[in-house]
C-alpha cells in the first residue's frame, strides 16, 4: 500500500512539472526548429519527452489507471497532439510547409491550442496524409485569420480542410468549381446575416465536413439560400424542385458529355440543374446541395454513391431522399476508412460521443509511441488484465503497444479508426489473434457488419499466410477465410443487412473465397446459417443465389442447406415434409420480392407436386381460351398474395402466368389481392384472367390495375359479372407497366382464388 502511494505520489509530482509554462517553452522551442526546417529533430524530442513520462508507470500494479490519468493530463496531451500532428503530416512535406512565414504563422496558433489541434487530428480517419489538410487550412487563414478567432468558425475551417484535403472526393470538389476559402466565406457570411437553419450553432468539424463537402460550387450556394426557403421535413423532397428527364427540348441527353456546359459561364450548376433538369444523380446532388446551403448536413448516397441521396435532421437521424439514405456513400469523415452507408451512420456513434472519441485516439497515438520505442521488445514488461474488449486478449505477456490500444477500444468500442490502426500494427500475431478479432469485431458492430467486414478484410492476406506456413494449400487457405467471416455475418441478422449493398458484399466474399467447391460451399453454408431466424434475410440469399451460383448443383445444395438449418430436411424426410418445405420457400422468396429465387425454387419444386397438386394441372384451360398476338410478358415472372391459407398450393403460383395455369387460394379478408410483376417493363395489348369455376363471391366485384414502379396504380378494368375468363384489351393505350394487381373489391370478406393471370404485349426492356 505505501509503495503504491509513493508511486502515485511521484507521478503526480512529475505530471505537476509539465505545465503550462513548460508548453509555451516547449512551443517556442518546437518554432524555432520548423523554421529551420529540423521537422524530424523536433519530433523526436517531443517522443523523448513523452516516453520519459510514460515510464514512470511500468508497474503491473498501476499501470491502467495511471495511463488513463496520464490520457487526461491537459499538458500531456498537449504535447501529445503536437507529436501527434507531426506525425500525420510527415517530415518532409512539413518541412517544405513551414519555409511559408504566414503557414508557420498558422501552425503555430494550431499547436497553441489543443481544443483545436485535436477537433483536426480526430474528426476524420487521417491515416498519415495531414499534409494535405494543414495546406487547406492554410490557405483559409491567408485570408481569413481574424474570423479563426472564433470557434465555430474554427470547426468550419477544420471541416472544411479535412473534405478538401483528405476526403476521397477533394479533387472532385475543386473541379466542379468548389473552393476552400470560398466555402468559409459564404457559411461565415450567411451565419452573420442569420440565414442559416438553427442546428448550424452546434455543429462540430465532423459535422461542417458534409457541409464543406456539398458539390455546389461557389457561385451555387448563395443562389440555392435566395431561390430556396422550406422547411427543415421537405428537404427530401427538394430533388423534385428540378425536373427528371433524359431527353430534352434541345434534342440531346442530359448525361450526354458536355451538355450543361453552354450555361456554365452564365450560372452556376445548382441552377444549371434546376433550369435543364436531370437524371437520378443530378437530382440528388440538387437536394443535397440545397440542404447544405441552409447548414443542415446531406450527401448523396445510394447505387453507386449519387443516384439518392440522405438528410440529416439530427444526431442520429438520416432520412432519405429519392429513394436513400442506404447504399453507397458520395462522402463522409470516414471515407478513407469505408465507403460504405454504413459507416455514415457509424460517424454518428463515434463522433456524436467527442469526449470517448478523442480518449480513444490517444491511446492510439500512444500505442505509436511505444512502437517507435526501438529497446520496448525486449524490456521486462508486466500488464494486468484489460477488461474489453475480452476475446482478443493474449494470454502471453503483451507489449505496451498493444496495451494502449486496448485501453483506446475500452474507452470506444465502436472506434473503427482505433480498430484500423490495432488491426494494421498488432492484429495477426498468430491464427488465433486473427480469429478472436473477427469476433470482438461482430460482439462490437452488430448492427454495422459492413464496416466490420471491411476491417476483418485487413486480416485476410495475413491469415491465409499463417494457414500456408501451417501447410494448407490454396483451397484450404480460402476456405478458411470463411471462419474469419462467420462471427460478423452470425452477429448481423436482418437489421444489419440492408439494400443491394448486402448482395454486393456477399458478392466480394464469394470472390475472395475463389473457385473452390470446398470454399463456396463453406460460405453459401455459413450464409444460409447466418440467415435462419430471418425469411425474408433468407429470401434474399435464395435471389442473391440465383445469379451469384453459377452451377444448378450449388443452388440445389444451398436449398438442401437451408432445410438442413431449418430443420425440414429438404432431400432428407418424407416426399409430404420436403413438399412443405418447397411451398414454405416459395412464399418466402414472393415475400421478399425475389424473382429469380422464386422461378428456381418453383421449379425444384415441381417433382415433389402432389395429387392435389396434379388435379389442379390436370385441368384444361377453358373452352374457347383465346391465343391472343404478341409476346408472352408475364411468365418468368414474380408472384405475390394479399395472404396465404391452408388451401394454397404455392408450387403452382409460377403456372399462374403461363397459358398452363395454376392456382393460388387467399385467407378470407377484405379486398384480397394478388401482384404480378413481370421480368421486363412492357406495354401490355391485354390481359387474360381465369377464374375457379364456380364461387361466384369469391372473385367479383373484380378489379385490375396496372403500374410501371409498383406505387402509382391506373385502373384498366372491372366487372361485376363472372365468365369462364375475361380478356381485358389494352391494344393502343401505350402504357408502361412493370406490376399487374388483381383484387376483389367491394364490402365482403371472402377468399380469393383464380386460375391464371396471363399478360401479353411486347417488351420495352
Amino acid at each position: 500500500m505505501k509503495r503504491s502511494i509513493f508511486i502515485f505520489t511521484c507521478l503526480s509530482l512529475c505530471l505537476a512539472g509539465w505545465a503550462a509554462p513548460v508548453a509555451d517553452k516547449e512551443l517556442s522551442g518546437m518554432m524555432a526548429m520548423l523554421k529551420n526546417g529540423k521537422v524530424s529533430e523536433c519530433r523526436e524530442k517531443l517522443e523523448s519527452g513523452l516516453l520519459r513520462h510514460a515510464s514512470t508507470i511500468r508497474k503491473k500494479d498501476v499501470i491502467r489507471a495511471k495511463l488513463v490519468e496520464l490520457l487526461k493530463n491537459d499538458a500531456y496531451t498537449l504535447s501529445l497532439a503536437r507529436y501527434q500532428l507531426l506525425v500525420e503530416c510527415g517530415d518532409e512535406q512539413l518541412g517544405t510547409f513551414c519555409k511559408d512565414p504566414q503557414n508557420r504563422e498558422m501552425l503555430e496558433a494550431l499547436l497553441a491550442d489543443r481544443t483545436w489541434m485535436e477537433a483536426f487530428l480526430c474528426s476524420s480517419y487521417l491515416d498519415g496524409r495531414g499534409e494535405n489538410a494543414l495546406e487547406v487550412l492554410a490557405e483559409i487563414w491567408r485570408e481569413e485569420s481574424d474570423e479563426l478567432v472564433d470557434p465555430l468558425s474554427r470547426q468550419l475551417a477544420t471541416g472544411i480542410a479535412l473534405a478538401f484535403g483528405i476526403s476521397s472526393r477533394g479533387d472532385n470538389l475543386r473541379e466542379r468549381g468548389a473552393t476552400p476559402l470560398g466555402r468559409f466565406r459564404y457559411f461565415t457570411k450567411a451565419h452573420q446575416e442569420g440565414r442559416l437553419h438553427r442546428m448550424y450553432d452546434a455543429l462540430e468539424a465532423w459535422e461542417m465536413f458534409y457541409l464543406a463537402a456539398a458539390t455546389a460550387d461557389d457561385r451555387s450556394m448563395p443562389w440555392l439560400l435566395d431561390h430556396i426557403n422550406i422547411p427543415l421535413s421537405r428537404y427530401t423532397d427538394a430533388c423534385w424542385m428540378t425536373e427528371y428527364r433524359g431527353g430534352t427540348v434541345y434534342g440531346g441527353w442530359v448525361q450526354a458529355k458536355g451538355f450543361y456546359d453552354p450555361w456554365t459561364e452564365a450560372m452556376g450548376n445548382a441552377e444549371n440543374t434546376f433550369r435543364h433538369g436531370g437524371v437520378c444523380g443530378a437530382l440528388s446532388h440538387y437536394g443535397t446541395q440545397s440542404a447544405a446551403a441552409h447548414g443542415i448536413p446531406a450527401i448523396p448516397m445510394g447505387q453507386p454513391g449519387h443516384c439518392a441521396y440522405g438528410v440529416r435532421f439530427a444526431r442520429g437521424d438520416w432520412r432519405g431522399g429519392f429513394g436513400g439514405p442506404y447504399g453507397g456513400a458520395y462522402v463522409s469523415p470516414l471515407d478513407r476508412l469505408s465507403k460504405h452507408t454504413d459507416a455514415v451512420f457509424l460517424a454518428e456513434d463515434i463522433f456524436a460521443r467527442w469526449n470517448r472519441n478523442v480518449l480513444s485516439r490517444r491511446c492510439v497515438w500512444m500505442a505509436g509511441l511505444f512502437m517507435d520505442l526501438n529497446s520496448f521488445s525486449s524490456r521486462d514488461c508486466y500488464f494486468g488484465p484489460l477488461p474489453i474488449p475480452e476475446s482478443i486478449r493474449n494470454k502471453s505477456k503483451d507489449d505496451e503497444a498493444m496495451v494502449a490500444y486496448r485501453l483506446g477500444l475500452e474507452f470506444q468500442p465502436k472506434n473503427a479508426m482505433t480498430w484500423k490502426d490495432m488491426i494494421r500494427h498488432r492484429g495477426a500475431a498468430d491464427k488465433e489473434r486473427c480469429e478472436q478479432i473477427a469476433k470482438a469485431l461482430a460482439k462490437a458492430f452488430p448492427t454495422h457488419p459492413y464496416v466490420a467486414m471491411e476491417l476483418v478484410e485487413v486480416l485476410e492476406k495475413p491469415y491465409m499466410k499463417i494457414l500456408e506456413s501451417k501447410g494448407a494449400d490454396k483451397a484450404e487457405q480460402r476456405a478458411g477465410l470463411v471462419k474469419l467471416w462467420a462471427p460478423i455475418f452470425d452477429a448481423a441478422g436482418e437489421e444489419g443487412w440492408y439494400g443491394w449493398q448486402k448482395t454486393h458484399t456477399w458478392n466480394s466474399c464469394l470472390k475472395r473465397v475463389g473457385e473452390n467447391p470446398l470454399a463456396r460451399r463453406r460460405f453459401t453454408d455459413m450464409l444460409v446459417y447466418s440467415a435462419r431466424d430471418s425469411s425474408a434475410l433468407l429470401a434474399a440469399v435464395l435471389g442473391w443465389s440465383q445469379e451469384a451460383l453459377t452451377e444448378p448443383s450449388e443452388q440445389v445444395a444451398l436449398v438442401n442447406a437451408i432445410g438442413k438449418t431449418l430443420g425440414n430436411g429438404s432431400q432428407g424426410g418424407d416426399a409430404k415434409s420436403r413438399r412443405d418445405f418447397y411451398n414454405k420457400l416459395v412464399l418466402m422468396t414472393e415475400s421478399a420480392q425475389a424473382m429469380a429465387a422464386f422461378q428456381s425454387v418453383s421449379l425444384q419444386g415441381e417433382s415433389l407436386w402432389d395429387e392435389g397438386d396434379r388435379n389442379q394441372m390436370d385441368q384444361k384451360p377453358p373452352s374457347g381460351f383465346p391465343n391472343p398476338k404478341g409476346k408472352l410478358l408475364s411468365e418468368g415472372g414474380l408472384l405475390v398474395l394479399s395472404s396465404s391459407s391452408r388451401w394454397d398450393r404455392p408450387l403452382l403460383h409460377a403456372r399462374l402466368m403461363t397459358p398452363e395455369l395454376g392456382f393460388f387460394h387467399t385467407s378470407g379478408e377484405i379486398n384480397p389481392w394478388v401482384q404480378l410483376t413481370l421480368p421486363k417493363l412492357g406495354e401490355p395489348s391485354g390481359i387474360i384472367v381465369v377464374p375457379v369455376g364456380g364461387n361466384t363471391g369469391r372473385h367479383l366485384p373484380l378489379q385490375v390495375s396496372v403500374s410501371e414502379d409498383g406505387e402509382q396504380w391506373t385502373k384498366v378494368w372491372e366487372t361485376n359479372e363472372m365468365a369462364p375468363f375475361w380478356v381485358i384489351g389494352l391494344k393502343g393505350q401505350r402504357l408502361r407497366v412493370r406490376h399487374v394487381k388483381v383484387e376483389r373489391i367491394g364490402e365482403g370478406g371472402d377468399v380469393f382464388h383464380l386460375r391464371g393471370i396471363l399478360v401479353f404485349g411486347r417488351d420495352l426492356q
